[in-house]
């Protein structure tokens, strides 16, 4: 002790200090852990962005086959081709999953911290929420979905029969149609075949895109 001090020491405000030290500390983290909350937010929202406008794009295609002949179809194959702008998909899943939102801090206990005492704070902080594509149950057999070639852009659909008169569902196809078709229409080649037919029969399927991105 100083023995030219003159003033009178208060141990009850000295342990007060001692007591502020760490949670101030602790709030300067928290500040800092804030700050890169938002910047890895404003990362995932740019993704949550081109995720949405991806899935946007993703066209499920729905193909039924029906046999109007005399005969029974035999080792039936329908093959699409893409045009140019609409790319085949193995599963829907192929656009990649959704991004995942970034973890808040934790706010400091200390001094009954509330929002906005330290900046805004995350439960400020609006969260998106956005349901991705539901995962498709694929059936056993594997003539009752499409085949793709994603490479050529080709989808082949089989059936080792084909009854006449009795339509058959194949299971979805998935593809992803560029932007430059919305409000447009096109076509895609249809090449059939089976063992009763002497040639293949050849058509062109129209469709017409309405691209409309989730809200």
């Amino acid at each position: 002790r100083d023995p030219n001090f003159k003033g009178r020491f208060d141990f009850a405000q000295i342990r007060q200090l001692s007591a502020l030290g760490p949670s101030q500390i602790e709030v300067i983290g928290y500040n800092r852990q804030l700050e890169n909350y938002h910047r890895s937010y404003d990362r995932y929202f740019k993704l949550l962005t081109e995720w949405n406008f991806t899935e946007s794009r993703l066209a499920e295609l729905v193909f039924i086959a029906r046999n109007d002949g005399s005969a029974p179809a035999s080792s039936f194959r329908a093959y699409i081709t893409l045009p140019p702008g609409m790319q085949a998909l193995n599963d829907a899943d192929d656009i990649g999953d959704l991004p995942k939102a970034p973890c808040p801090p934790r706010e400091p206990q200390a001094f009954g911290l509330s929002s906005g005492a330290y900046g805004a704070t995350a439960s400020a902080f609006p969260l998106a929420s956005l349901m991705g594509p539901g995962g498709m149950v694929r059936p056993d057999a594997l003539d009752d979905y499409p085949h793709v070639d994603a490479a050529a852009g080709i989808i082949e659909l089989r059936r080792p029969k084909l009854p006449q008169h009795n339509p058959f569902v194949f299971e979805p196809a998935y593809v992803l149609i560029d932007s430059s078709f919305d409000g447009k229409g096109g076509a895609l080649d249809v090449r059939l075949t089976a063992e009763e037919l002497a040639t293949p029969l050849t058509f062109k399927l129209p469709f017409r895109v309405n691209i409309q991105p989730e809200n």
